[in-house]
């Protein structure tokens, strides 16, 4: 399988203003696992994934945590990967969250009015 058509200075170029992983994949439409793993390669040992969109949002990620905001929500508002705000926060999300979010997923008018009024950083 050949590797997907990406311009790899550009991903370069982001990260070094401080986009995450999660967010140059999509810009530039391919997986986060991808632009990891070309930025290890271009970096070597200077590539840190999270290092520069973790620290500035630790404090966002614990004050959405704080207002019981669910972990998916979280990362899409931080633009994190779930996994990250989950170890961030430290804590499981609030079931109810779940069952809300859950109902968001499968409701078009519902999804749209999240993502007209979920909080922006």
């Amino acid at each position: 399988m050949s590797e997907p058509k990406v311009d790899p200075q550009e991903m370069v170029r982001l990260f070094h203003s401080g986009v995450g992983a999660v967010q140059i994949a999509g810009r530039l439409q391919v997986s986060p696992r991808t632009v990891n793993r070309w930025l290890r390669r271009l970096l070597g040992t200077q590539y840190r994934a999270n290092l520069p969109v973790l620290e500035p949002r630790r404090a966002d990620i614990r004050r959405f945590a704080a207002d019981g905001m669910p972990n998916a929500w979280i990362a899409e508002t931080v633009g994190v990967h779930e996994t990250t705000a989950r170890k961030i926060r430290g804590a499981p999300s609030d079931p109810e969250w779940a069952r809300i979010q859950l109902q968001i997923r499968h409701d078009p008018d519902l999804a749209r009015l999240h993502e007209e009024f979920r909080p922006k950083v």
